[in-house]
């Protein structure tokens, strides 16, 4: 893959400790010409609660949290914000098949041991499905 030819970037990220390096290194590769897609995924919720929490009203506000959230950071600037409900690899392998996207762009949390094995890594099985290549970002090594 030559980074001349990535049109379409898309970046994970979690609302609840978002990391702007992801979103910065895919707007960085991106430059002027490709565009970057930041996801959120929201948690599906209980059966029984969907009567009180309205999907609708849940993804508009997770938009709104987004855009405030690209506005902090000072990252609004031809980003595309997409937000979905479902399982964070599902979401993301899902939007790269729809835009045809040339690159995933993914921050590790790292997880080792006892906790990776339970809770998995969203970037390894991002890293899995994807129909691009996946950049993994990890933080430096203390």
């Amino acid at each position: 893959m030559r980074l001349a030819h990535v049109t379409r970037v898309i970046v994970p990220i979690d609302l609840v400790d978002p990391q702007p390096e992801a979103v910065r290194t895919a707007v960085e590769i991106a430059g002027t010409t490709a565009e970057v897609h930041v996801v959120y995924a929201l948690p599906e919720v209980e059966p029984n609660l969907l009567a009180q929490l309205d999907e609708a009203h849940r993804i508009r506000h997770a938009r709104e949290s987004l855009a405030s959230w690209f506005d902090d950071e000072e990252l609004s600037e031809g980003l595309r914000g997409h937000c979905a409900v479902g399982e964070p690899s599902n979401v993301v392998v899902d939007l790269c098949r729809s835009l045809d996207a040339h690159l995933v762009v993914v921050h590790s949390e790292g997880r080792q041991g006892v906790r990776r094995f339970l809770l998995g890594s969203v970037a390894e099985r991002i890293a899995r499905r994807a129909p691009c290549p996946v950049l993994l970002l990890k933080d430096p090594a203390p």
